[in-house]
């Protein structure tokens, strides 16, 4: 089911619209904007796509973007079962099929690189893959050690004044998914870490382009595991970006002339 809901607008130079899909008992919300070849933005955890509001601004001048809440975040529903990332990747092929999206340009941000990863290998319909900073990978340490390089990294923006901004929002919007979500935060948890911590082993199969930016002072995935998914991915170029995890966020106008390099 797709529902059109409201028409927004971000600033004066983007309207957006809101809209619902429902599947398997999971309702995810969406945004869409801007003419052109689709990209389907997928946002990293704890936020929602509203946090990334200025690469979708950007982005839609080129692209017709499609920027879901990603189920777990936002306002899109929790799975009542413990997901990984190839139950997402299941998940937004019906999603995409639904919508009747073709020639693909998918676009995944940490926790959404996890699910961008599987989801090429499942759909065809994807013709090129960007990877920032991206999960799928594991880490070599635990899913403790994870939430506390999350926090430091966060309060540590709040005290660099380049940095202060995106990370009020990125505390805002993780604050606000807290709140709504605080008697289920357990699941919201499981599912996180029983994603991220999963070993996945057919990404030797993606056939699609692959790019792969990755902040070169990331403290949450090191470079190792950045050039580990370069190697298993054959039809992959990895480029090194001057910046942290959130780079993206913080250097809207660099991602979008990197996207528009590697996707004219």
């Amino acid at each position: 089911m797709v529902e059109y809901r409201n028409r927004h607008s971000i600033n004066s130079n983007m309207d957006y619209s809101d809209n619902f899909f429902e599947a398997d008992s999971i309702q995810l919300k969406y945004l869409t904007a801007g003419k052109g070849r689709p990209l389907l933005f997928l946002h990293g955890g704890g936020v929602n796509a509203l946090t990334y509001k200025k690469n979708l601004e950007l982005l839609s001048r080129k692209y017709h973007i499609i920027a879901p809440d990603i189920p777990c975040f936002g306002k899109s529903s929790i799975p009542n079962k413990l997901w990984d990332f190839k139950d997402y990747a299941t998940f937004f092929s019906k999603f995409i099929a639904t919508l009747s999206l073709d020639n693909i340009i998918l676009v995944g941000h940490s926790f959404g690189g996890g699910i961008a990863l599987n989801l090429a290998l499942q759909n065809k319909k994807i013709t090129k893959l960007i990877l920032l900073d991206s999960a799928g990978i594991p880490p070599s340490y635990s899913a403790l050690k994870m939430v506390s390089l999350l926090v430091i990294k966060t309060f540590r923006g709040l005290l660099l004044f380049e940095n202060k901004l995106i990370s009020l929002i990125l505390l805002r919007d993780f604050a606000t998914q807290l709140f709504r979500n605080f008697f289920s935060i357990h699941k919201i948890y499981r599912i996180v870490t029983n994603s991220f911590f999963r070993e996945y082993d057919a990404f030797n199969k993606i056939s699609q382009p692959t790019y792969i930016f990755w902040g070169n002072s990331d403290e949450i995935f090191s470079k190792n595991i950045a050039q580990k998914m370069n190697q298993l991915i054959s039809n992959s170029r990895l480029e090194f970006v001057d910046g942290n995890h959130d780079w993206c966020l913080l250097m809207p106008q660099k991602l979008y002339n990197l996207i528009c390099k590697v996707a004219p």
